[in-house]
Formats: structure tokens, C-alpha cells, sequence
């Protein structure tokens, strides 16, 4: 009897061992599950960097113009200018993240190139530009996003990018952003934030007054801002070494053609690593 109790009590045992194992089996299943979906749909991935030259390519530009005084000045293609505007403006666009509320006519935007100094892009054909605007989940069944949640602004066809207000609208350093649809084009107002920070990015306000200022005899080499913790991080690129690029980005491809402003050392820069961006700067002085 007693043997029998033992044997009874084993396989008690073992069952219960085998219930353990299935209980924890269970759990742990569950916890990957919500961390999977966690992952997925509520934790934003990182943020990708755009303005790459493959990715300005997809954009194809019809016009840049500066706007002051209620004057145009059209930026001709073949001007040096050109080109860097490309790789200032479309990367800004990319780094929106911050939606002001504001509604404009389209005689508010005639009225705001007139009054403003303003920089227009226009592009040949509407285009589904991705932004660095993440949605919660729970808001993206109404609002565009990509496979990682980020906002997609839809037919984007025009921007205007605001140097100076002069009409004290608080649009200074405000981008806004022309959708076409039905023939007609509506703007949404937006502006670049820094994480953690309060105030508006301007830092392509600076790039931007740096390249309409530059005279035609200037250095015409062209930075790609990409991220960089120190010099050793910044590398030449271009079929001339005219384009100033981070290491971790891919190689820019350029046209195979020599000009003298090409020449940095001539203008006395280098590729450096200036506040976290691979740039254009004077290089430092000998000691």
C-alpha cells in the first residue's frame, strides 16, 4: 500500500511538473507577443536621414526662387547656387516634425511673397514626401503614414520656406507646405523642432543665407549634412571631391567635370564636423 502511494505521488509529481512547464511555455509566449507589438506599432523606430543624393534625385525640381521686396529672383539651374539649394531645402522638408495651426489662401501666400523674404520650391510633379513626425498608434487610421509610422505629406507640390517675417504672423523659420489635389493646392504650416528642445530649428535659415550671399567666384562645393561626431567622420566625395559627406552615408555620385571653384583648398575649407553635420568650414588655423 504504501508502494502504491509512492507511485500515485510521483505521477502527481510529474504532472505537476509538466503543468509548470507548460505555464511558464505560455507566459513567455505572451511576453514576446507584446513586446513584438510593442516594437511594431508603439515604439518609434529611428528616425531615418534623408536628403541623401539618390533621394534628392526623386524629387524633381521645376524651380527655386528667392522672394524679397515682392521681387522675384529665379535660381537658374546652371547656377553653382542651384544645387545647394536642392541639398538644403528637400531635407528640410524631410525633418518636419512640428504641425502649427494655420490656414492659408492662396492670396495669403501671394501676400506673404510679396511682404516676406521667402525661398519657393516647386516640383515638377507632386510627391508623397516623408517627414520626421511619428503618430501614435491609435491616430494613423485618418492620417498617412510609412511602414515605420512616420507622416507622409501627400502631393506635395510647392513649399515656401520663411527667412523673414515682416508681417509679424510668427511664420519666421515656419515652412509651408502646398498640396495639390483637384487642380487647386491647399498649405499646411509646419516647422522643424529639435528634440528635447523648445525653439524652432534654423540651422537651414543659416545654410540658406550662406549660399544666396556666396558670389559667383565663390567655392561651389556642396555639403550633404550628414551625421558625424568628428572630422575623421567626414569624407570627399564627388567625381571632383566637391561634395563634403558623412562616412556612414552612402557614396554621392556626381558628373565627372572639373571647376575651379571645385578646389576647396584654394578657398582655404575642409570637410569637417560642425555641430554633429559634415560640412564646408574654414580649416583651422595652424598653431
Amino acid at each position: 500500500m504504501a508502494g502504491q502511494n509512492e507511485v500515485d505521488a510521483g505521477i502527481e509529481e510529474e504532472k505537476g511538473r509538466r503543468m509548470n512547464k507548460k505555464l511558464l511555455f505560455g507566459i513567455m509566449v505572451i511576453v514576446m507577443a507584446v513586446v513584438a507589438g510593442w516594437l511594431l506599432l508603439g515604439y518609434p523606430a529611428e528616425v531615418v536621414e534623408y536628403g541623401g543624393s539618390e533621394d534628392i534625385a526623386r524629387y524633381q525640381v521645376e524651380a527655386i526662387s528667392a522672394w524679397q521686396d515682392g521681387k522675384e529672383q529665379v535660381i537658374a539651374p546652371e547656377d553653382p547656387k542651384y544645387v545647394a539649394m536642392e541639398r538644403i531645402l528637400i531635407p528640410a522638408l524631410h525633418k518636419l516634425n512640428l504641425q502649427a495651426r494655420c490656414v492659408f489662401s492662396e492670396a495669403d501666400i501671394q501676400e506673404i511673397k510679396q511682404n516676406d523674404r521667402v525661398i519657393e520650391l516647386i516640383l515638377k510633379e507632386p510627391a508623397n514626401i516623408t517627414i520626421s513626425q511619428w503618430i501614435e498608434p491609435e491616430e494613423r487610421y485618418h492620417i498617412p503614414i510609412d511602414e515605420r509610422g512616420y507622416r507622409i505629406l501627400e502631393n506635395v507640390k510647392t513649399a515656401l520656406f520663411i527667412l523673414e517675417d515682416n508681417q509679424d504672423r510668427g511664420l519666421e523659420a515656419h515652412i509651408l507646405v502646398g498640396h495639390e489635389a483637384e487642380g487647386r493646392t491647399g498649405y499646411t504650416c509646419w516647422a522643424i523642432q529639435p528634440e528635447g528642445g523648445t525653439e524652432l530649428d534654423k540651422t537651414w535659415i543659416e545654410q540658406i543665407e550662406k549660399t544666396l550671399t556666396s558670389g559667383s567666384e565663390d567655392f561651389c562645393g556642396w555639403s550633404t549634412y550628414g551625421n558625424c561626431s568628428s572630422d575623421s567622420d567626414c569624407i570627399t566625395g564627388g567625381c571632383s571631391g566637391q561634395v563634403c559627406q558623412s562616412k556612414y552615408e552612402e557614396t554621392v555620385i556626381t558628373t565627372c567635370e572639373w571647376r575651379d571653384c571645385f578646389d576647396a583648398g584654394k578657398y582655404g575649407l575642409g570637410c569637417r564636423c560642425i555641430d554633429g553635420k559634415c560640412q564646408w568650414s574654414e580649416t583651422e588655423p595652424a598653431k
